[in-house]
């Protein structure tokens, strides 16, 4: 049977427990599931996650002020992937029944016109957390159509982005290539993300830009599912989850730190190894595909 390896990494979020328990409970196979979590908190905040049986469940437990960012706390989770698909997710997210075969069943059909050398990724659907109950309840609310990415770069930004407003998916039997790598919502064979491991140097803003290059510039397609399978809460105005930069006061240099980086990476730096770009030829279509011109 296929296994899944499934990493999240989490920064002071309640809401964890509730994630993994629906990603567990849901699933069809639940036996060949294994859980890598990072959880940055306090002793009391760390999940209690003895309902997942202890040889399908690694928990790494740091202090938050030890953390360095959410690359640096994925880096750790995807240390050692050793199933046959690899699932990233982020800590606030719910799934559907069944959503193991399903997404599955949607990554191998999308192989087979694509290519194996292929990562699912978009923003799913979202769901809003009512922490006024007791306890908290979830109201789901679902796009009618399924969505892919659009990325653009205005003349503010840094770096290229996902736009706010997601397109309707054009092919829903094959999925839209859209070049994109969404964080929150990654499905792959295993192999893939051991070619393009986390950059811990990475600190937040930028990590699905630097991640999407990179894996075009190595051949990978980044195409959306035509499947509803999960949902995120992308609330952080109201949600009880603390922010890494609200609590760390070198956030700031962090933060310009991995600007430096993202600069080199963008600019198609070979010098970076595993963590840059790999061809240069490729390099120059994704700009074309994208259809924008990297600023100097």
């Amino acid at each position: 049977m296929s296994s899944i390896f499934i990493s999240i990494a989490s920064y002071r979020d309640p809401d964890i427990i509730n994630t993994v328990k629906s990603c567990y409970d849901n699933a069809i196979d639940k036996n060949n599931l294994f859980f890598s979590i990072v959880s940055q908190g306090e002793t009391e905040e760390h999940p209690n996650l003895s309902f997942i049986p202890h040889n399908q469940l690694s928990l790494v437990k740091h202090h938050w002020s030890e953390s360095k960012g959410v690359c640096w706390a994925r880096a750790i989770a995807n240390k050692n992937i050793n199933r046959d698909y690899f699932l990233q997710i982020d800590s606030h997210s719910r799934f559907i029944e069944g959503w193991d075969k399903i997404i599955i069943s949607n990554y191998e059909k999308a192989k087979s016109f694509w290519g194996s050398r292929l990562i699912l990724t978009n923003y799913p659907d979202m769901f809003i957390i009512n922490w006024e109950t007791n306890p908290p309840s979830d109201e789901f609310k679902g796009y009618e159509e399924l969505k892919s990415i659009k990325v653009t770069w205005d003349n503010e930004d840094i770096m290229p982005k996902s736009h706010n407003e997601w397109p309707n998916v054009i092919d829903k039997i094959n999925g839209d290539e859209h070049g994109f790598f969404a964080a929150g919502s990654v499905f792959c064979s295993s192999f893939l993300m051991k070619e393009i491991p986390y950059d811990e140097n990475i600190y937040f803003i930028g990590e699905e830009a630097s991640m999407a290059i990179r894996a075009y510039t190595r051949g990978i397609r980044l195409v959306s599912p035509t499947v509803k399978y999960m949902f995120t809460n992308y609330d952080r105005e109201n949600s009880k989850r603390q922010l890494h930069w609200q609590n760390n006061i070198s956030w700031s240099e962090l933060n310009q730190s991995s600007y430096k980086r993202l600069e080199k990476i963008m600019k198609g730096d070979k010098t970076m190894g595993i963590f840059g770009i790999d061809s240069e030829s490729l390099y120059h279509q994704y700009k074309k595909f994208l259809s924008l011109k990297f600023k100097n």
